[in-house]
């Protein structure tokens, strides 16, 4: 019970409230990843090749360092570039990007890279083969996700990245699941309700 009070607490405290993330610059495994607050832009450079992912203020939270939230998303972010299973990673180009995101300084980080656009909400996690993360439902869920989840308690929890499915962790290990048609995984009764119930699905 106190396991869950604590997680409540936790999914209270970001969100509820006005999430902000500071830009930073920084190097992640063999990533450099850039964070520009004010284009909702975070990129992730690897190499010659440059990846444009776009984070809104509703979504920001996600690259809070805290309970290690930015590293879950920078786990799934490089397995999502690493697998393209459902064509998540797209080919575009500098000036595509420079419209979309106005930002200059990206311009030049990126200069003379090859460009790409990741859709992090592409559903490539689900199990099966070709996931980095083992069999079955746990198939290429980030470490870090599942790991966060399940240190946090047995039983359902939410996953920060797919309101409509959840994590279920038993004795420390956890098992990607999804909600019946029409129902979305609620963070606070830690169960499947109704979509209008949800207290929100990015």
């Amino acid at each position: 019970m106190r396991v869950a009070v604590v997680f409540a607490a936790i999914w209270l405290g970001v969100h509820c409230q006005r999430t902000d993330v500071e830009d930073f610059d920084k190097v992640y495994k063999t990533y450099e990843m850039v964070y520009h607050d004010d284009h909702n832009l975070l990129l992730a450079i690897h190499g010659d090749n440059c990846y444009y992912v776009e984070f809104t203020d509703r979504e920001e939270y996600k690259l809070l360092p805290r309970n290690n939230h930015l590293q879950a998303t920078e786990d799934s972010l490089i397995g999502h570039i690493n697998r393209n299973s459902s064509g998540e990673v797209r080919s575009t180009t500098l000036a595509d990007m420079r419209v979309q995101f106005s930002d200059n300084l990206a311009d030049y980080h990126c200069l003379g890279k090859n460009i790409y656009t990741v859709d992090m909400h592409a559903d490539t996690h689900t199990g099966g083969t070709g996931g980095t993360g083992g069999t079955g439902g746990t198939g290429g869920t980030s470490g870090g996700l599942l790991s966060l989840a399940c240190r946090l308690g047995s039983g359902p929890q939410a996953d920060l990245f797919h309101c409509h499915k959840y994590i279920n962790c038993i004795s420390g290990v956890g098992t990607l699941e999804e909600c019946p048609d029409g129902q979305g995984f609620s963070w606070r009764s830690h169960s499947c309700v109704s979509e209008h119930q949800l207290e929100r699905c990015d």
